[in-house]
């Protein structure tokens, strides 16, 4: 039997990856362009895999990563974010307030609302002059998409993040 249901808050859904303004997606991220695109994986296996992948790096951090992309030097930041898909489900609500004007207690209370989590990561780039390297106005915005890109199908599709230390 389904359930009627009007939805309060609506995560986005992104299908592969999106250029936006991080403060049009969450608001709490630096003013920057970013590179966005929805986590199926646990939640600390992107900050696993982008590590291992560039291992070249002396500490394991998510925050102004040093990368050398097409023979430049630029700074790589990643979030992970979760937005929520919440819900209300009518039937549910509608039977427990008839059924509590008659005087039966609610029974109900978990039911009335469904709060489905939506795993997000977010990358943000800037080269060595602090430029917001995913601006559309910047020349390298479209081969450091591009590069993110393969980087997010990499991610994706690697399920032992061990075995990328071995492939270069």
């Amino acid at each position: 039997m389904s359930m009627s249901c009007i939805p309060l808050k609506i995560a986005p859904q992104i299908d592969s990856y999106k250029v936006m303004k991080t403060r049009r997606f969450i608001r709490q991220l630096p003013q920057q362009h970013a590179f966005v695109f929805q986590d199926s994986k646990a939640p600390d296996a992107f900050y696993q895999f982008f590590n291992i992948t560039f291992s070249s790096l002396s500490q394991w951090t998510d925050a102004n990563l040093p990368i050398s992309v097409n023979g430049a030097s630029y700074f790589f930041s990643f979030y992970g974010v979760e937005k929520i898909t919440k819900t209300i489900h009518l039937f549910p609500f509608i039977v427990a307030t008839a059924l509590e004007e008659k005087g039966v207690p609610r029974f109900f209370e978990g039911f009335y609302t469904r709060h489905q989590p939506h795993a997000y990561i977010v990358i943000t780039v800037q080269n060595e002059a602090l430029e917001d390297c995913l601006e559309p106005r910047h020349p390298a915005r479209e081969y450091l998409v591009d590069f993110l890109a393969t980087v997010r199908k990499e991610y994706l599709v690697t399920n032992n993040y061990i075995d990328q230390l071995f492939r270069k």
